[in-house]
């Protein structure tokens, strides 16, 4: 959910903060950050107009939904990897 995402993001920067990472670092974060929830509410987005579109269940938007939330899973994964890089750096 968009809300979870935000949550995440202030406990990255705030994480990063703490630990002072160089600027260039911060460029990354906050790219992923910016991706991340960019995409959440892409993905928002796709689910509430296909329940406008299709009230009723249906298979194909269930399909749908799930490609669309599949994005922001495989960019979450990987923005977190990206993070981690960053973070065993520092430690």
């Amino acid at each position: 959910s968009i809300r979870v995402q935000w949550l995440i993001a202030v406990a990255v920067i705030a994480v990063f903060y703490l630990v002072r990472i160089e600027p260039a670092d911060w460029l990354w974060i906050v790219f992923c950050i910016g991706l991340v929830v960019s995409v959440e509410h892409i993905n928002s987005a796709i689910e509430e107009l296909a329940d406008f579109v299709e009230p009723q269940y249906s298979e194909h938007i269930k399909r749908i939904k799930d490609f669309s939330s599949a994005a922001v899973f495989i960019l979450s994964i990987t923005s977190t990897l990206i993070g981690l890089f960053i973070l065993f750096k520092y430690l």
